[in-house]
């Protein structure tokens, strides 16, 4: 009796022990559970209760509200040698004025035989090419019709910041009027571009953007243009940066290069742009030590004399820091900053010196059009198979790549080139100028007459860049 007495505790707790293993789980993921729905239906009343986040979302709402009826999706049809109908190429863009000029990137119609555009209620409407100009990449198009066309709200005078709420349009992959959201993640930037254009100093954005957004705004929080979308930096590298798919990087030209640029094309001007006469080095120095200074800026390392600059006082050697109060943070940004002005403006300019600041002030001359159509045509030739030389005869055919478009054309080494677009070229200089004038960068035909080494044979052939 006294064992049987002994035992019945044990047997007691052991029994509980059983049951706890079997049923103490169940208990505990009940109580987890609970615990949980109990925060998720909380946290779902506070967010019912929090204000900041309904103003918060209705105002990226109201950024989407004011930004469509400024947004175009372009579709482009552009010729080709496998298909008689060709083929389609699409883009995006944004209204500029009460004109209804329609911006976008100059690579997006680029050999364009007819162009549509389409408005986010649906219209649509043919265009044209009004002007454009690849060394920034920029195109202004003249629709048929401007009914119902709202010119976007431009950020003028405000620099971008990093960390800028901005927000991206277009038509990424064919789907029209999207917009994406990120922030800017970086300013001054110079990607490597195997593109045919001069001026970069892109903002830096991880705003999704992909094939179909080229062209369109890049807007900040208040509805506000600040660049345009152009290029991409893909997870397979940044060789072209013009397709591809979005890897969290993507690259907008800024509002201060497009304004000056756009604002001559509409006036059915002759785009020119600012000079200093200063050689501007291509590889870029994020931090300059000199003398006491530690910062950004570009070093000069010649100045051409009689040039601007020169007449200025800015000499060989001298630490550009800022232009026009804007800090010079690398090469693009300070090639942009000048190129963005208007011959016969004056600018600021500070410079370190014998390790001390100095501000001059400098009229600003005109870019030289050789120089430009050099920058721009010479890199296009190369993608086109083809190399120009110069003798004390004129202007010959140095180098073709087989199987180039080139080579396909009928062109030749050593044939010598007499015209180009009708126009006589003595100089590899002239012969640039003449292939930018008949818009060559843009896909245009241009007819090149050429002649065999000793001057016979005169012949014309059809010389066109493909995208």
């Amino acid at each position: 009796m006294r064992r049987f007495v002994a035992l019945g505790p044990a047997v007691v707790v052991l029994l509980a022990a059983v049951a706890l293993m079997f049923v103490g789980p169940t208990v505990v993921r009940r109580m987890t559970l609970a615990a949980t729905i109990g925060k998720a239906q909380g946290a779902r009343v506070a967010l019912e209760a929090e204000e900041s986040l309904e103003r918060l979302n209705r105002s990226v709402e109201q950024v989407a509200t004011a930004v469509m009826p400024s947004l175009v999706h372009i579709d482009v049809d552009i010729p080709s040698s496998e298909s008689r109908r060709g083929r389609a190429s699409s883009g995006s863009g944004w209204v500029w004025d009460l004109q209804g000029h329609i911006v976008t990137n100059a690579h997006v119609v680029r050999g364009a035989t007819f162009i549509r555009i389409q408005t986010s209620d649906g219209r649509i409407t043919p265009a044209e090419i009004l002007k454009a100009d690849t060394y920034t990449d920029i195109a202004v198009l003249r629709p048929a019709s401007t009914e119902g066309l709202l010119p976007i709200a431009r950020a003028t005078g405000l620099e971008p910041r990093i960390g800028q709420r901005v927000f991206a349009f277009g038509s990424p992959f064919g789907f029209k009027f999207s917009m994406s959201e990120g922030i800017v993640s970086g300013l001054g930037r110079d990607p490597l571009n195997d593109e045919p254009t001069g001026m970069t100093n892109y903002i830096q954005t991880d705003a999704a953007v992909n094939p179909g957004n080229s062209g369109g705004p890049l807007v900040d929080y208040r509805a506000r243009l600040i660049g345009m979308n152009v290029a991409i930096a893909t997870g397979a590298g940044t060789q072209n940066l013009l397709q591809g798919q979005s890897a969290g990087i993507s690259f907008a030209i800024p509002l201060s290069t497009i304004e000056p640029i756009v604002s001559q094309m509409v006036k059915g001007q002759e785009v020119t742009r600012g000079y200093l006469g200063i050689t501007i080095p291509a590889n870029e120095e994020p931090i300059i030590s000199d003398a006491g200074f530690i910062g950004t800026g570009v070093r000069i390392p010649r100045v051409e004399q009689e040039g601007p600059a020169a007449r200025a006082g800015i000499r060989s050697g001298d630490i550009i820091t800022h232009f026009n109060q804007a800090p010079i943070r690398n090469p693009a940004m300070l090639r942009s900053s000048i190129g963005s002005m208007s011959p016969g403006q004056r600018a600021t300019v500070r410079v370190w010196r014998d390790g001390a600041p100095l501000d001059l002030e400098v009229l600003v001359g005109e870019f030289p059009q050789a120089v430009l159509a050099g920058q721009s045509v010479f890199p296009a030739l190369i993608r086109y198979g083809m190399r120009l030389g110069q003798d004390r005869t004129g202007v010959f055919i140095n180098a073709v790549l087989p199987g180039s478009t080139a080579d396909d054309a009928g062109f030749i080494e050593n044939a010598r080139v007499s015209e180009v677009a009708g126009r006589p070229v003595r100089s590899i200089d002239e012969a640039h100028v003449a292939l930018m004038r008949a818009d060559f960068l843009l896909g245009k035909p241009v007819v090149v007459s050429i002649s065999g080494p000793d001057g016979a044979e005169v012949r014309s052939l059809i010389m066109q860049l493909g995208r």
